[in-house]
């Protein structure tokens, strides 16, 4: 049996904001997978953010493409595990620990900015026009994303300086491109997942079971994945080149292929129920302590 309904205003901020609709005790687990790294291997040409903050799907598929990369040129077993222990040692784990961190961060000033911005207008959240709820919707969630996007763009910038200055090697990003391809990519993914389940999650307003809420968030976490994956791919010229150069390099970049973005997106998308799992979980313990 499903929990005894909130008000109207409680219930829309439960069915835009970061829970699946109506708790139920017999519900199974999407994931128990809550994403708190960010970023991935750091390699030439390609975009640092890789769309979702806390991708830890990411993160082990990459590591290990990137870890296959730094051993394949060496032919004996001694000399691959040497070489694998200095990768793992002054790449690997610091970039691990950099990840979670930044994507603590990252998500925690995006719960802090919504808060703050949805507590500025509460009869617009509880609003029944989907014309005025999801422009609303739609917007704090650029603001929140952008501020998100800013702050995590900013920390990666100057851990990714400090972590060359210990690897005595020069570092390949520009912070100014770096600011600009992170803020755009979580802005981008932001919100597209924020309004698309707010249109979804008012087109079955009313009486609706939990696979249908369920759906609507899958539908809203795969939009966020492949928006963020195109702001990402379009983006990734300005980390490292002048803005004149990477301008130049867009005019000449072939469209992003499905194939090519369907690994990213994926993550993203497990990633968003993830977090809408483990945030609803973390609210009902907190409701029941």
């Amino acid at each position: 049996m499903p929990c005894a309904r909130p008000s109207h205003a409680s219930a829309s901020r439960t069915r835009l904001w970061g829970r699946f609709p109506e708790r139920r005790k017999c519900r199974r687990k999407l994931s128990q997978l809550h994403r708190t790294t960010s970023g991935g291997p750091i390699v030439s040409r390609r975009c640092t953010t890789h769309v979702m903050d806390g991708s830890f799907l990411m993160d082990v598929t990459g590591y290990m493409k990137e870890a296959k990369e730094q051993i394949a040129e060496k032919t004996s077993s001694k000399a691959k595990a040497v070489k694998l222990v200095q990768w793992a040692t002054t790449t690997w784990m610091p970039n691990l620990v950099r990840s979670t961190i930044l994507g603590s961060v990252t998500w925690t000033s995006y719960e802090v900015t919504t808060a703050s911005l949805l507590a500025t207008s509460p009869s617009t959240i509880a609003s029944p026009h989907v014309a005025i709820l999801v422009p609303w919707v739609f917007g704090v969630s650029i603001v929140a994303g952008t501020v998100a996007g800013s702050l995590h763009g900013s920390l990666w910038s100057v851990s990714e300086r400090a972590m060359a200055a210990f690897k005595h090697e020069p570092s390949a990003f520009r912070i100014p491109g770096v600011l600009l391809s992170h803020t755009l990519t979580h802005l981008a993914m932001f919100s597209s997942y924020e309004a698309t389940k707010a249109f979804l999650m008012h087109d079955i307003e009313g009486d609706h079971t939990d696979i249908d809420g369920a759906l609507c968030i899958v539908g809203a976490a795969a939009t966020s994945g492949l928006v963020g994956e195109i702001a990402t791919y379009y983006a990734a010229p300005f980390e490292q080149q002048s803005f004149t150069t990477a301008m130049h390099e867009l005019r000449t970049l072939p469209l992003p292929t499905l194939r090519s973005m369907a690994p990213s997106g994926f993550s993203t998308m497990l990633g968003w129920l993830a977090y809408e799992y483990a945030k609803e979980t973390f609210d009902g313990t907190s409701a029941n302590s």
